[in-house]
């Protein structure tokens, strides 16, 4: 058994990987769940585009430190 990931457009099936067999095969097709479309970060209908910049404006960070090396990599270094 494969399974790959693929969008139904209406009328037809397009693969979103490489198909992993070059023999004919029987298949079952299960429609897990719509397709949403992201635009500016958020969800296609969920909120006007103008309104999606600086939506997680304060909710990213990073940390102080960063940039330093890492203990685990000393070794390598």
């Amino acid at each position: 058994m494969e399974s790959i990931k693929a969008i139904y457009n209406g009328t037809s099936f397009v693969p979103k990987e490489k198909i992993p067999v070059e023999a004919e095969y029987e298949v079952i097709i299960t429609f897990v769940k719509p397709v949403q479309r992201i635009i500016d970060g958020c969800t296609a209908g969920t909120l006007p585009r103008h309104t999606a910049k600086g939506l997680l404006k304060g909710k990213i960070f990073m940390a102080e430190d960063f940039d330093e090396p890492l203990e685990e990599m000393a070794e390598y270094m």
